[in-house]
């Protein structure tokens, strides 16, 4: 916060030296009598324009800009009225009324309506049109005196956009660290429930951090404890066009940059330090720069897949997109590009760099389901919000199906003007929810808000109804068809898939086993209506690949076979990464007790025999 605040403040105040789009097409053309229906263009006339022209010619050390549009006496160099004088100088000195040009003027329109500008917004104006035209470069070697102030400020502001933007990046990779480090402490039961607290933390703290922070530190509201510490005093009561320069170009940068930054340190441990780190083992007389075995095997050793991290930083793409796209729709694109781009890395990354990961099981995907829906509600809100500000998004009040009818669209803003004086705390919601644009947006959350809330109260009341009807049953049978799987260790492996119930038909249908390999040994087969899933041993039954063998000469592999095959980590402690420490320790703790207790005969066996020490099981929870 201190560091977006410190950058904050110092694009204000380059942002001073350029007006809004406001000021540029709106105020300084209806001074100067030039708004004639359109936004009228600034122009730039030197010396021989206005002879040839027969406008004079302008003071020593100034320039000329105008509007064709303006009356005759207006564009004469001449003209010295401070607020629509012809001939300026950027942030001059002062004129006969004492002002300077940086400071406002009160300038009355041929509207009759009072605008304020300074001398400086005219030449910054002109030279932000020409940046839109020509470009910076150009305009810098066009008009070096009239717009070298401009372009430096506007150089600076883009340059602070930047180091904002990867300020933000750089806090997020430090962030993701303290919170891996933090997740070491919380004593989970089990490593997938370690892997959702600290992918949970970790979405939470880099979405703050990237939409949240960044929108807040911007924000403008009055409170006066806070004003007066200076909070909240000066920036962006709304999504109107200044917040799109100072907050929506940062986060557009800070996504942009997030599309590379997660995967800059794996991509060079890849391509730098691997084949670095080979090459060393290598020239020190074959791995001789090495004092132990362990430490060659840690350098050699692959990095792990951390899933929880990478869950976190999809879910905030997928978060900071939605609920700013509204507004800024070009982070649509980046988050596509972002996905598509971390799905194509991490699976390269997975077969060239990290080591093959332990089986998770179902907790941690469901967890990152479980907040899609309120990031949707999270958009569908932000939506309404930005679809009502009328600065950006103009739209007539009230639904689509009036607004061809004057005197309905009429009564309803008078209702709406009602409503708002009714309630000052809500007025400012009031006013956006009524807008044609935002009003259906607001009717979508609405009403997914209302399902949620009836999903959450009226459901355990429907469940408790089931269990006291004669549905029940079917309830039961349903439930014992999603139970997991826990097949006995030591005998044959068979998965049975229970059929599912079909609430429409009333009937138990079978359920389908997933389709795997069969040239690793994995058949199905259907009995009596249920599919029995097994694996046979090929090496035994005489077969290679998908090569049919006879019933009586196959043989069924037992659990914990399939487990030693696929390697599952609840059963293997000895290969989960996790635990080799602990188990490294465990067996020199029952090594030193084994020499130092001496060998002696088994009192039940009744036959001499070394201690047996026995083998203690660990067991954890489906990685």
């Amino acid at each position: 916060a201190c560091v977006v605040t410190g950058l904050k403040m110092e694009i204000r105040t380059q942002g001073e030296r350029i007006p809004t789009a406001d000021t540029c097409q709106n105020d300084i053309p209806y001074a100067y009598d030039a708004q004639k229906g359109w936004v009228p263009q600034f122009l730039y006339k030197d010396a021989l324009d206005l002879t040839s022209e027969g406008l004079g010619a302008c003071p020593s050390g100034t320039f000329w800009l105008g509007f064709d549009e303006s009356p005759d006496n207006y564009r004469r160099a001449s003209w010295n009225a401070s607020c629509t004088a012809p001939c300026i100088e950027y942030n001059a000195g002062k004129d006969a009324d004492g002002l300077t040009g940086e400071d406002n003027m009160q300038c009355e329109g041929a509207d009759g309506e009072t605008y304020k500008y300074s001398r400086n917004d005219v030449v910054a104006c002109f030279c932000l049109q020409e940046l839109t035209n020509l470009g910076l470069s150009t305009i810098l070697d066009d008009y070096e005196d009239e717009c070298t102030v401009f372009g430096s400020a506007y150089v600076v502001i883009q340059v602070f956009l930047v180091v904002a933007a990867g300020s933000i990046s750089v806090i997020n990779v430090l962030l993701i660290k303290a919170i891996k480090a933090l997740g070491d402490f919380e004593h989970n039961k089990s490593v997938t429930d370690r892997m959702v607290s600290v992918a949970t933390k970790m979405f939470g703290t880099l979405f703050i951090n990237t939409g949240i922070l960044v929108v807040v530190v911007n924000a403008e509201f009055e409170q006066a404890f806070l004003n007066n510490i200076g909070l909240f005093k000066e920036g962006h009561s709304s999504y109107n066009y200044s917040w799109y320069l100072a907050v929506g170009a940062a986060m557009f940068l800070t996504m942009a940059i997030n599309i590379i930054s997660p995967h800059a340190a794996p991509l060079v441990q890849t391509w730098v330090l691997g084949p670095f780190v080979r090459c060393k083992a290598h020239y020190t007389g074959g791995g001789k720069g090495f004092l132990t075995q362990f430490q060659m095997n840690d350098a050699f050793q692959p990095p792990a897949f951390k899933l929880e991290e990478r869950s976190g930083h999809m879910l905030n793409t997928i978060a900071v997109t939605l609920a700013f796209s509204p507004g800024l729709p070009v982070l649509l694109p980046i988050a596509t590009v972002s996905l598509a781009l971390s799905y194509a890395i991490d699976k390269y990354l997975i077969l060239r760099l990290y080591r093959r990961p332990p089986p998770y099981n179902h907790k941690l995907p469901e967890k990152v389901l479980s907040m899609m829906p309120y990031i949707v509600l999270l958009h569908l809100a932000n939506a309404v919000w930005i679809y009502g500000e009328s600065s950006v998004f103009d739209s007539g009040v009230g639904p689509p199906s009036i607004q061809d009818n004057e005197e309905l669209v009429s009564e309803y803003e008078e209702g709406v003007d009602y409503a708002m004086g009714q309630h000052d705390l809500i007025a400012p919601i009031i006013a956006r929810i009524t807008r044609t644009n935002a009003m259906p947006v607001f009717i979508l959350l609405a009403v997914i808000v209302m399902c949620q809330v009836l999903v959450a109260t009226l459901g355990p009341l429907i469940m408790l109804a089931i269990s006291m009807s004669p549905l029940k049953k079917d309830a039961i049978k349903e439930q014992l068809s999603e139970q997991e799987f826990n097949p006995p260790y030591t005998e044959l492996y068979e998965r049975w898939f229970p059929p599912h119930w079909k609430w429409r038909t009333r009937e138990l249908v079978p359920t389908e086993p997933p389709a795997l390999p069969a040239e690793r040994g994995w058949r199905s087969e259907l009995v009596d209506g249920t599919y029995c899933l097994y694996k046979l041993d090929i090496e035994q039954s005489g077969g290679e690949g998908a090569v049919a063998v006879a019933a009586e000469n196959t043989a069924r592999k037992r659990t914990f076979e399939v487990v030693s095959d696929s390697g599952l980590c609840t059963y293997q402690m000895r290969k989960n990464p996790l635990y080799e420490d602990v188990i490294t320790a465990r067996d020199a703790l029952l090594s030193r007790m084994s020499e130092a207790s001496p060998t002696r005969s088994s009192p039940r066996s009744g036959k001499g025999s070394g201690r047996v020490v026995p083998v203690v099981a660990a067991k954890q929870e489906g990685g």
